[in-house]
């Protein structure tokens, strides 16, 4: 197995697996440069609604809870695609583009 050793990155948090990233991010946040949320667990109680009470019978999160973040964090950015679930399955040219723009700005390429 190959240690990569890195001293700063980039989140990339996804679906179930956001959590895992999350906790990335609360143990360490100044190695954290960013974090790219598609498809996550949002962490607003508040925002989540009664839909998240049967989280088996739903996979999209509305944008007002999308939009809970910004609320703590005023300058991140939100893109809402029309895509689904797997949206890099239906809309990568339009994700990389974003991607691509936005990592060379926060964490410099």
């Amino acid at each position: 197995m190959r240690t990569l050793e890195l001293e700063r990155f980039v989140v990339y948090l996804h679906d179930f697996g956001s959590p895992v990233g999350a906790r990335l991010a609360i143990m360490d946040p100044s190695r954290v440069v960013a974090q790219v949320i598609q498809n996550g667990d949002i962490p607003y109680e508040d925002a989540l609604g009664p839909k998240y009470a049967d989280i088996e019978a739903t996979w999209a999160l509305a944008p007002e809870a999308m939009r809970a973040y910004l609320r703590d964090l005023p300058d991140a950015e939100l893109h809402l695609l029309d895509g689904g679930h797997w949206l890099l399955e239906t809309n990568l040219d339009e994700v990389v583009a974003l991607m691509r723009d936005f990592l060379a700005r926060v964490h410099g390429g």
